[in-house]
């Protein structure tokens, strides 16, 4: 029996997940605007996005040594705080100089938040003694959802991106610092004395091989997934000769039954191990990608995008897990910050690898890649059978 205190525990490092998913798509959604306002290229927002990225992978390297020492609910508070306020930056850039600044500090506020409500949620679900962690991941797949609805709808109503990037960004501030207390506490088990300090860093490097291995894993995935959110409207557009409607349609099979199986990936988690979740996981979304990149037919792609949407979904939350549970206690912050950081590594350089290949072959080809690295996850899944992983719901 799930105690009170442990379902508040839950909903609350659930909400920053939602605060985290929110807050990227409110941006997003806002991009053209600011390409607008400063009178900017594709290419020129293009680079200065990457720069998210290199503020997401700085923060969590840097925050995986203070989650360890002090544990993640600070952290986390302190992400989920500085995302919303990190909204307002980029809202009231008056030059490229500015933006990027701006969009630097959001990525590194992100990053924060990211690794800090994930190593809260491993606490969470070792406390549950059953697997929770796909549908916290849910709840940022649904945070898209509200922060989608959130700027299309004030786009529709001609309110200032200021306005709705100010408002937005204050309410997740404050719910953050409110929500802080109700987070799970933890105790950072780094050790003390120079001695043991020293025993459990050579303990953990003995595993960094493993680490480094998901973390590519994770960043294998996160470029598959981000070829249906970058990619797959323009194929049906220009491959396939879908209309605008009809090619926006592959990012929504995608994002739909993504989070639906999100919601569903915990009693499969339960059922039949993280291992096989992430096996049969990667090789569905295999399957998706080489039905979206190379069935002639536009309905036949969007059940594709739809296809990977559904062997997707599992793979990175539970890579992301296993990633808190490999090796040393003591590491277990920093061991995730290096999956994270090459994670979000795949997310920003996945498009621009499929942009390259696009010079070397036609857009549907590119995408194939997708399945190819899909494939390697599969085969590479057997690691989380390794006796370093210290969770054994494999």
């Amino acid at each position: 029996m799930v105690s009170k205190d442990l379902k508040i525990k839950r909903a609350a490092v659930a909400a920053y997940f939602l605060i985290g998913g929110t807050a990227i798509a409110v941006w997003g959604v806002h991009i053209p605007e600011v390409e607008r306002k400063l009178h900017i290229t594709h290419s020129v927002i293009g680079s200065i996005i990457l720069l998210f990225g290199l503020g997401a992978f700085l923060a969590m390297q840097a925050m995986g040594w203070v989650i360890d020492h002090y544990g993640s609910r600070a952290v986390t508070a302190l992400g989920g705080s500085a995302t919303g306020l990190g909204l307002m930056i980029p809202a009231f850039a008056a030059s490229t100089l500015t933006l990027s600044i701006g969009i630097f500090l959001l990525g590194a506020a992100v990053g924060t938040l990211d690794v800090g409500m994930n190593a809260n949620g491993v606490i969470v679900e070792r406390a549950y003694h059953r697997s929770i962690f796909s549908s916290l991941h849910a709840m940022w797949s649904f945070g898209g959802i509200v922060g989608a609805a959130i700027g299309g709808f004030a786009l529709a109503a001609h309110s200032p991106m200021w306005l709705t990037l100010t408002a937005t960004g204050l309410i997740m501030a404050a719910l953050s610092l409110a929500l802080w207390g109700l987070l799970a506490p933890d105790k950072p088990q780094h050790k003390n004395s120079a001695e043991t300090k020293a025993e459990s860093k050579r303990e953990n490097r003995k595993v960094l091989g493993m680490v480094v291995m998901i973390g590519f894993m994770a960043c294998f995935a996160a470029i598959s997934e981000g070829s249906a959110v970058d990619w797959s409207a323009l194929e049906l557009k220009t491959v396939l000769g879908a209309t605008p409607a009809m090619a926006a349609l592959g990012v929504g099979a995608f994002s739909a039954t993504m989070a639906i199986t999100r919601l569903l990936g915990d009693r499969l988690v339960d059922k039949l191990g993280r291992l096989a979740v992430v096996r049969f996981g990667a090789l569905i979304a295999s399957l998706g990608i080489a039905i979206a990149a190379f069935v002639p037919n536009q309905y036949a792609a969007i059940v594709g995008w739809a296809i990977l949407g559904i062997g997707v979904s599992g793979i990175i939350p539970q890579l992301f897990i296993a990633s808190g549970n490999i090796g040393e206690p003591s590491h277990a912050g920093r061991n995730m910050a290096k999956v994270f950081g090459l994670t979000y590594f795949g997310i920003m350089a996945g498009p621009a690898l499929i942009g390259l290949l696009t010079n070397l072959m036609p857009l549907n080809h590119a995408l194939g890649l997708g399945a190819l690295l899909c494939l390697s996850v599969a085969l590479a899944s057997p690691i989380l059978r390794s006796e370093k992983l210290n969770d054994k719901t494999v």
